[in-house]
């Protein structure tokens, strides 16, 4: 009887801290448009890099993207193109290795068997922008996120 009680005296002050816990963390959905120099960025992705380290990348389609379960902080942007850059995946690197052979054609084999999903980032065109907007540190899109919806349209310049 005196080690429940016990228990109970001690956890029952824990309990009543954890619901004040993580508030600055509650979830943030993201959604907007992406355009460069006014032109829409068909097909790449953009980023979301949390101050604790936490990086939350959605795909961009037809110049849009959306998100969700983001911390409601300020974040740092980067926005990328050159994964649907189809130029990127047909380097040849030779014939090393113990079968040797070029990596797109093996991505084509697998692809045409089927284990090789298209992925949403590569469908539509590609439209190279400055590669300042890779790099987190180079691209000054920091944006603040809010508790529930946040739209935020990024228009690129050079």
């Amino acid at each position: 009887m005196k080690l429940t009680r016990r228990l109970f005296l001690v956890w029952l002050p824990l309990l009543l801290l954890v619901p004040g816990c993580n508030t600055s963390n509650t979830p943030a959905r993201v959604s907007g448009k992406i355009t460069y120099k006014g032109e829409v960025v068909p097909a790449g992705s953009i980023t979301f890099h949390a101050p604790e380290g936490g990086i939350y990348p959605f795909v961009i389609q037809n110049g849009t993207y959306t998100g969700a379960d983001l911390p409601a902080v300020e974040m740092d942007v980067t926005i990328e193109t050159e994964t649907a850059n189809p130029n990127a995946r047909n380097a040849s690197y030779g014939t090393k290795g113990k079968e040797g052979g070029n990596p797109s054609e093996y991505e084509k084999k697998m692809r045409d068997m089927g284990k090789v999903p298209e992925g949403p980032a590569n469908k539509g065109g590609y439209l190279k922008i400055p590669a300042k907007y890779h790099d987190k540190k180079s691209a000054n899109l920091k944006r603040t996120l809010t508790k529930g919806e946040n739209k935020l349209d990024f228009d690129l310049t050079d």
